[in-house]
């Protein structure tokens, strides 16, 4: 009888052993998967140089399902490991095995999975984690980008002179306090003047030099391969009017007008369209909003001049419902080891990255002040996951006092603020005698593709366009244009403009 005993104990404890270990292995996975989904290409190289071509080549559809699931699926996982656990116990205890022993061999397991947890980053008190913030022990911020006296974000000078400086050395290597998307750029662009890229803008380029009788914007893209930055802070050509008699294009736009996802770079439309013969002039900035676009657009439209003005409007990240100032000297995120951090919510302005990053902090924190329960939840990072669970399904509201914690999301709100910054943009280009392309590119959320229709009132009163894209025109793993989508993207621009030469 004893041994019958504590052969079913063991087969139990075994079992329960088994499906921890499972559960420790999955969470590695899933950590991994979610860094090679979110890390631009240059970092997977740097942490994964051993197998990081294998991995693109062979499991990369799969990677990007378990990266962008990440956090559900862990969910999942966490819940059934629960689920494991209670139905153990109770089969213990129905079969009168000795609960003490179960009792010691639960607990064992819990501070396990709490120590795995915390390896792998999680924190006690934080009930939500998001793809592109995450709570840090000490807050700094990236040498990147800064706003001027009228609020425009922009590229550091300073990091401009350092990419210039190494290229011009052949030096492609970065620090750790150095932003990656910028700070890339001296390798791609070393590459493409030593004839290792192989896309349309290095045709181009190398076409260039071999001209005897070079006009002046053949001189500004040279200048420009060297100079990836140029002297206003924007990748891309020098801002000023030239003397070739070819189409002027003044972009506007965030991350996808400045090349992400592009690789290289050069592959962006906007060095496409470059390519294609017209004077163009990229102030995209990631991250920015209408409200920058709108900045650029005073600035810009009375010196360059431009021909046609192009808005390149992302529904993902480019809707916004309230009116934010644009201050002199105040960036409109900060660019932190944290994630960028936007200096406006919901009517608020927070000053200073640490205010800004305690607020979303406070966010996805678990309200510890308001209840007992809050305060014993905040305490473990198995409890807090649980917490959010609850929280996410409102479930024992009362208990959870889910009613203090803000939302960030603005879909509440009638009208798109957006809307009235579009038409200010649209009747400084009457003004300048300046084409006007409102350019709408759709959103791509877990596989389904989210369009301007979708939204409702936006882009009341404005004529837009709006490609027809699919899921094979993005990266998956963090929402951009890849290499096809930005090639599409600007044959789309260049039948716009040509249809608004006619």
């Amino acid at each position: 009888m004893k041994n019958k005993f504590l052969n079913s104990w063991f087969k139990r404890i075994l079992f329960l052993l088994v499906i921890s270990c499972l559960f420790i292995l999955l969470c590695t996975i899933l950590k991994h998967c979610y860094l090679f989904t979110s890390l631009p290409e240059d970092k997977c190289k740097l942490y994964y140089p051993n197998y990081y071509s294998y991995l693109k080549t062979h499991f990369n559809g799969l990677i990007n399902f378990f990266g962008n699931n990440a956090t559900s699926i862990f969910y999942v996982s966490f819940i059934s490991l629960i689920f494991f656990f209670i139905r153990t116990i109770y089969l213990g205890i129905e079969k009168k095995l000795d609960f003490k022993i179960y009792t010691i061999v639960f607990v064992v397991l819990l501070v396990l999975s709490e120590l795995i947890l915390r390896l792998f980053n999680f924190q006690p008190g934080i009930h939500t984690y998001y793809k592109h913030f995450h709570p840090v022990n000490k807050l700094w911020n990236y040498k990147s980008f800064k706003a001027d006296n009228t609020g425009i974000l922009r590229i550091d000078s300073k990091v401009r002179k350092v990419i210039s400086n190494r290229i011009s050395k052949n030096n492609p290597n970065y620090s750790g306090r150095e932003y990656g998307e910028i700070y890339c750029l001296t390798e791609e662009y070393i590459n493409l003047i030593h004839g290792k890229t192989s896309n349309v803008f290095a045709r181009y380029y190398k076409r260039i030099l071999r001209k005897k009788n070079k006009s002046e914007l053949d001189s500004a893209v040279l200048y420009y391969v060297k100079n990836p930055i140029n002297s206003d802070g924007f990748r891309g050509i020098e801002f000023k009017e030239y003397k070739d008699q070819k189409p002027t294009v003044l972009l506007l736009g965030d991350s996808f007008t400045f090349g992400h996802s592009a690789m290289p770079k050069t592959s962006s439309f906007a060095d496409l369209l470059l390519a294609k013969g017209y004077v163009v002039y990229n102030t995209g900035i990631s991250a920015t909003d209408v409200a920058q676009y709108l900045a650029v657009a005073k600035k810009y439209i009375q010196k360059l001049k431009p021909d046609y003005v192009i808005v390149n409007f992302f529904i993902g990240n480019d809707i916004t419902y309230y009116k934010r100032k644009v201050l002199p000297f105040k960036p409109v995120f900060y660019c932190t080891n944290a994630g960028n951090i936007y200096y406006f919510y919901e009517g608020k302005y927070y000053m200073t990255s640490k205010a800004a990053y305690n607020f979303v902090l406070s966010q996805v924190s678990i309200p510890t002040n308001v209840s007992i329960v809050n305060k014993i939840a905040s305490k473990s990072v198995i409890s807090s996951l649980a917490w959010g669970v609850m929280k996410k399904f409102n479930m024992f509201p009362i208990f959870l006092n889910t009613g203090i914690v803000k939302h960030l999301d603005q879909s509440k709100y009638n009208k798109p603020y957006c809307n009235v910054e579009l038409s200010q943009i649209e009747k400084l280009c009457k003004r300048h005698n300046s084409k006007f392309i409102l350019s709408c590119i759709p959103d791509i959320m877990s596989y389904k593709i989210k369009r301007a229709k979708d939204i409702p009132n936006l882009f009341e009163g404005l004529k837009y366009y709006e490609m027809n894209v699919s899921e094979l025109d993005y990266d998956i793993s963090d929402g951009h244009f890849n290499v096809q989508g930005h090639r599409r993207y600007a044959a789309f621009l260049d039948r716009l403009i040509k249809s608004k030469t006619k």
